[in-house]
C-alpha cells in the first residue's frame, strides 16, 4: 500500500512539473509572437542556424546543443533574436542570443568575456582554425584580466575603441563575439523576457554604432589613452 501511495505521489509529481514547465514554454512563445507582431517582424518557433550562419563560426553558437535556435525573431535580415542550449563550464544553459549586421572595416573574428564561459571540446564543430586567447598585452589596460579570444591579436586592435571599451566596462555581465561585419551579444545563462527586449535591442545597436564610428579608420587603439 505504501508503495503504491509513493508511485502516485511521484506520478502525481512528475505530471504538474511537465505541466508547470509547458505552461511556462508556452506563455513565453504568446508574449514573444506578440513582440514580434507589433513590431512587425517575423516570428518562428524553431529555426535552424543557416549554412552562413554557421560559417561565421561564433563560438557560442559552436557550442550550442543543437544547431537551431528557438523563438526566433527576425527584423528584416539584419537582426535576430532567439533561445539557444548552450553547452558551458557549468553545464548546458538557456541563453538568449541578439545578432545584429554591423559592417564595419575590419575583418576578423573574436569574442570577449568578462569571465570564462564556453565549454569548448574536441567534439565542438569548427570550420576553420580555432580562436587564441590574448593575454593582457594584447588588450587595452582597462580590460586586463578579461577572456578574449580572436583570429588575430595585432589586426583585431582596431576592434578595441574607446567607447567599444566603455561599453564592455558598463555591461559586464554580458558575452560579445564579433565576426566579419556581425555582432552576437548576449548575457550567459539568462533569457531576455518579452519586455525586456526593447532595451537590450538598443543597448546591441548602441555598442554597433559604436563598432561604426569613424575613428574606425584611424588605425589600432591609442594604448596611451586607454
Amino acid at each position: 500500500m505504501l508503495t503504491f501511495l509513493l508511485t502516485c505521489f511521484f506520478c502525481l509529481s512528475a505530471g504538474l512539473c511537465l505541466w508547470f514547465l509547458s505552461r511556462a514554454r508556452t506563455e513565453r512563445a504568446r508574449q514573444l509572437q506578440d513582440f514580434a507582431l507589433n513590431h512587425r517582424w517575423r516570428y518562428s518557433p524553431r529555426q535552424p542556424f543557416s549554412r552562413e550562419l554557421r560559417f561565421r563560426q561564433f563560438r557560442s553558437l559552436a557550442c550550442a546543443a543543437s544547431a537551431s535556435g528557438r523563438h526566433w525573431i527576425d527584423q528584416d535580415d539584419s537582426l535576430s533574436v532567439f533561445d539557444c542550449s548552450t553547452l558551458t563550464r557549468n553545464g548546458v544553459e538557456e541563453t538568449t542570443v541578439l545578432l545584429l549586421h554591423c559592417p564595419v572595416a575590419l575583418e576578423g573574428r573574436l569574442c570577449i568575456s568578462r569571465r570564462p564561459w564556453l565549454n569548448e571540446d574536441s567534439f565542438t564543430p569548427t570550420y576553420g582554425d580555432r580562436l587564441q586567447r590574448l593575454t593582457d598585452k594584447d588588450l587595452p589596460r582597462r580590460l586586463a584580466g578579461w577572456c578574449c579570444f580572436s583570429d588575430s591579436r595585432h589586426r583585431m586592435r582596431r576592434w578595441f575603441l574607446p567607447d567599444v571599451i566603455g561599453w564592455l566596462l558598463n555591461h559586464p555581465g554580458l558575452h560579445v563575439e564579433w565576426s566579419d561585419g556581425w555582432l552576437l551579444v548576449c548575457q550567459p545563462g539568462y533569457r531576455i523576457q518579452a519586455d525586456e527586449l526593447d532595451r537590450a535591442i538598443e543597448d546591441v545597436f548602441l555598442l554597433s554604432s559604436h563598432l561604426q564610428s569613424s575613428h574606425h579608420d584611424n588605425g589600432e587603439y591609442d594604448e596611451q589613452a586607454q
